[in-house]
C-alpha cells in the first residue's frame, strides 16, 4: 500500500492556499475547533467556554463562528467544509453520533445539523478515528500498517487500523471500549446500570469520584476546578489537599 503524498501546487499557489477547511470538536466544558488549511497547518485555533450541553446550542456556535470566519477572511479564504469528531459512538455513514454520555446525547444528527446552520458539507467521525488517522498522516504512526491507538479524557475511546485503513466496522461501532469490564474495580456505577466499567474507572471522572467520596470535593466539579491550586496557605503535609467546604469549589 502507497504511503500518503501530500499533493503541492506550485502553479497557482496564492488559490491553493486559499482553500482551507474548519475542524469542530464539541468537549465537555468548551467547544474546540480551527482553521487548517490543505497541507494539515492550524491557521487559527478557537476555544469557546461553552457549559450548555444542548448540541442546538453547539451547533449555534459553529455557525456564528463561521459567519464571522466569512466576514473576517471571505476575500482571502474559501472555507470548503468542516471535519466534526466527537467521542463515544458515531456513524460516520449517517453522521449521527449515537451514544456521547458526557454530554448525554443520544442519537443526534451532528453532521446535518452542522450543514444546515452553515451551509457546508460536513464529515463527522468518532475523534480517536480521526487521531488515528492524523497520526497516520503526520505523526508517529506515518510509517506504520497496524496500530492500536487509544484516547483517554473525558471518555475513553480506541481507532484500529489494519492494513493501513482504519477500522470502523458494523453500525460504526469499533472502538467503543467504554463498557468493557474492569475486574476488580471499584468505580462507581454505569449509567448503563453495571458497576466496573472501564470509562468509570479511568476516565476524568475517575478522580473526582475518587476525590467526593471522602468529602474533598463536592458533588460534580468541574475537573478544572480539581485541579486548580487550592488559594490561601497550605496547612496539611506536603501533597495534600486541604478539605473544602461544599459549594466552594
Amino acid at each position: 500500500r502507497r504511503p500518503h503524498v501530500f499533493l503541492r501546487r506550485v502553479a497557482g499557489a496564492k488559490v491553493w492556499a486559499a482553500r482551507v477547511w474548519l475542524s469542530v470538536h464539541p468537549c465537555v466544558c468548551e467547544a474546540r475547533g480551527g482553521l487548517d488549511d490543505l497541507q494539515g497547518n492550524i491557521l487559527l485555533e478557537l476555544r469557546d467556554r461553552d457549559p450548555d450541553k444542548e448540541p442546538e446550542h453547539r451547533v449555534e456556535i459553529v455557525a456564528s463562528r463561521v459567519a464571522s470566519l466569512v466576514a473576517e477572511h471571505g476575500s482571502s479564504k474559501r472555507i470548503l467544509g468542516i471535519g466534526a469528531s466527537i467521542g463515544g459512538w458515531v456513524r460516520p455513514e449517517t453522521g449521527v453520533v449515537v451514544r456521547f454520555e458526557p454530554l448525554d446525547w443520544r442519537d443526534v444528527p451532528l453532521a446535518a445539523m452542522l450543514a444546515d446552520a452553515t451551509r457546508l458539507p460536513v464529515l463527522l467521525d468518532q475523534f480517536a478515528r480521526g487521531l488515528a488517522r492524523a497520526e497516520r498522516m503526520f505523526g508517529a504512526a506515518r510509517n506504520l500498517q497496524d496500530v492500536l491507538l487509544v484516547w483517554l479524557g473525558s471518555v475513553v475511546d480506541a481507532a484500529l487500523v489494519h492494513d493501513g485503513d482504519v477500522q470502523r466496522g458494523p453500525d460504526g461501532a469499533v472502538g467503543s471500549i467504554t463498557h468493557f469490564p474492569v475486574r476488580g474495580s471499584v468505580a462507581d456505577s454505569c449509567p448503563c446500570g453495571r458497576v466496573g466499567c472501564l470509562g468509570r474507572a479511568v476516565t476524568d471522572e475517575a478522580p473526582l469520584a475518587d476525590a467526593h467520596r471522602p468529602g474533598l470535593v463536592p458533588p460534580e466539579p468541574p475537573l478544572q476546578a480539581l485541579l486548580r491550586p487550592p488559594a490561601g496557605p497550605r496547612t496539611g503535609p506536603p501533597g495534600t489537599v486541604p478539605r473544602t467546604a461544599p459549594g466552594t469549589m
